[in-house]
């Protein structure tokens, strides 16, 4: 199996952590400890980002740790965010975040946010479908219906 000798931050990268595979824990793990504020291109942010979510869900979830490295990457990205201007990407990840901690509407608030600069990302869209399928109180299900018409009117 593939494992760079130098772990860099790149769409290869990326497109690896986005495999699942055994791979993808060790990647994750070897970029860990790098900082938001060490990277300036949009691959090594993503790669950055994805790497730590990666390594948040492949934390077991013993006395509420997933959570506590949620609310700090949350709070790394937040603070970033206000710093650089690669924000369609940064809002994006805020508002997963959100999401996993059960914030829908903070969620939904950054992903709205995100597609404002974009109104074809995607990405951004299905996560507001997941906050609707994921909120018990049924309160975001107009948000992600209409999510998920315009992702369906766009490719048909």
């Amino acid at each position: 199996m593939f494992e760079p000798k130098e772990l860099k931050n790149s769409w290869l990268t990326y497109g690896f952590l986005q495999v699942e595979s055994e791979q993808k824990e060790k990647i994750a793990s070897r970029l860990w400890d790098k900082k938001l504020t060490d990277v300036t291109t949009l691959e090594e942010i993503r790669s950055l980002v994805d790497a730590k979510e990666t390594k948040i869900f492949c934390t077991e979830d013993s006395d509420g740790e997933r959570k506590k490295l949620l609310e700090e990457l949350l709070e790394a990205l937040n603070h970033f965010s206000k710093q650089n201007e690669i924000s369609l990407i940064l809002l994006h990840h805020i508002g997963k975040c959100y999401r996993r901690l059960k914030q829908f509407k903070e969620s939904i608030d950054y992903l709205s946010q995100a597609i404002s600069i974009d109104e074809k990302f995607y990405p951004s869209y299905l996560q507001i479908a997941k906050c609707s399928i994921q909120d018990s109180e049924k309160s975001f299900l107009e948000q992600g219906s209409n999510a998920m018409k315009y992702i369906l009117a766009d490719i048909f």
